[in-house]
């Protein structure tokens, strides 16, 4: 929603002239009411023009006082309070469209619109101008804040969440005050909107293994599911690559809680894929991994193909999840892992191998990204949340540990340095 213009503020004057209610102005300028109300009632001018061009206004002491003067007072008597008339203390709060002003001696307030353009201007000029930080508040920053996002990799969204007790101040102003310079800081040292390249919308062949492996298994399968199991918790799954043909991550992603897994893989096979779920079935135990992960939600990669050996126990004796496939090339019925996947990628940029890395390297960087406070979580992070349904122990086991919130690093040299 754009801010009112002069355009808006003539109709906002004629309508009140026309005695039209705040409902009707709202209907008709597609803004909330209650915004029409605030406009009004802090942009109205006091207008000191009297009956026959006077200076006179009728008193509020006009009955008790044994001075009064008859037509009304002069302002110069210690005693003179105007008189307010009753009705500005409610909508319209104006008098623009009272029959009565012509000839009303009480105090009187208009909404004008070119004054209230005027006032808004002045308003918008004075929030984009000057500073409100000391020398001393910018040097808290340079040394307190500056290096968590500049050598650490945090974002200002935690930074904020971190260090409300300095940065007082709104985000816009602190994007605003690192453009001008005030800060050793840049904008090229901030995080940059991920682009992602445009896809291919040819739907390709779908194989007889697919075919078999989506049966009761499609996006139109997990809806109805879902449907019937509202306050199931959903896992998304998959795999982020590094170097076509070398080692590849798989992750899973409790949405409720924004909470990431992350698994290295030797290479992006289902026999892979199936190894590392028989790892969390016999790490959480077959009776927490069924309590625990209910419903999986992935793509159509061939990877995940081995869909029996993920739903059944060790024994393949039981289904103990879930599993379903988003429709092909629609990445988006799984957005949020997508979304989670930037943190990995501000660690290892996309064209970097994952050859070298380990196990014990993809623990450091889920630690770290799991470390990081969400507004969605109400400024938790996802390891504190994800307590709700896993012990500590049991985040061990799994190589997540909590990182204390100035030592969260979303580069590289986490796993360089360790």
């Amino acid at each position: 929603m754009t801010h009112l213009t002069i355009e808006h503020r003539e109709i906002i004057e004629d309508a009140l002239k026309e005695k039209m209610n705040f409902t009707e102005i709202s209907d008709m300028l597609g803004y909330h009411r209650t915004s029409i109300s605030a406009e009004i009632k802090n942009r109205r001018v006091l207008v000191q023009q009297n009956l026959y061009g006077t200076t006179f206004v009728n008193c509020e002491y006009e009955h008790q006082c044994d001075k009064f003067q008859g037509i009304g007072c002069k302002r110069k008597c210690n005693n003179f309070k105007p008189k307010q008339c009753p009705s500005l203390n409610k909508p319209p709060y104006v008098c623009n469209g009272c029959s009565k002003k012509h000839r009303c001696r009480m105090q009187k307030y208009f909404y004008r619109a070119k004054e209230a353009q005027k006032d808004y201007d002045e308003l918008l000029k004075e929030s984009r101008e000057g500073i409100r930080l000391t020398q001393k508040e910018i040097n808290t920053i340079n040394t307190a804040i500056v290096p968590l996002i500049k050598e650490q990799g945090q974002s200002i969204n935690q930074v904020y969440i971190n260090h409300p007790d300095i940065l007082y101040f709104s985000k816009t102003e602190f994007y605003r005050l690192i453009s001008l310079g005030y800060f050793d800081l840049k904008n090229i040292d901030l995080r940059r909107k991920v682009k992602y390249k445009s896809r291919n919308t040819e739907s390709p062949r779908r194989t007889r293994e697919e075919a078999k492996v989506r049966v009761n298994r499609t996006y139109k399968d997990f809806e109805k599911f879902v449907e019937l199991h509202k306050e199931i918790d959903i896992i998304e799954m998959d795999t982020v690559e590094g170097l076509k043909g070398g080692k590849v991550m798989l992750t899973l992603l409790f949405v409720t809680y924004n909470f990431m897994l992350i698994f290295l893989l030797e290479s992006q096979t289902k026999e892979e894929v199936i190894k590392k779920f028989k790892f969390l079935k016999q790490t959480l135990t077959e009776n927490r991994f069924k309590e625990i992960i209910k419903v999986l939600l992935t793509d159509n990669g061939k990877e995940f193909y081995g869909a029996d050996e993920i739903e059944q126990n060790l024994d393949k004796t039981e289904k103990i999840t879930n599993l379903f496939y988003c429709d092909p090339m629609e990445s988006n019925q799984k957005p949020h892992i997508e979304k989670n996947h930037e943190y990995i990628r501000y660690i290892l940029p996309k064209g970097t191998s994952f050859d070298n890395l380990t196990q014990e390297d993809c623990n450091i960087i889920m630690s770290h990204i799991n470390s990081v406070p969400r507004e969605s979580l109400k400024n938790k992070t996802p390891y504190q949340a994800i307590l709700n349904i896993l012990t500590r122990e049991e985040l061990l086991k799994l190589g997540v540990i909590e990182i204390e919130p100035d030592k969260v690093n979303l580069t590289k040299k986490i796993i360089d340095s360790k």
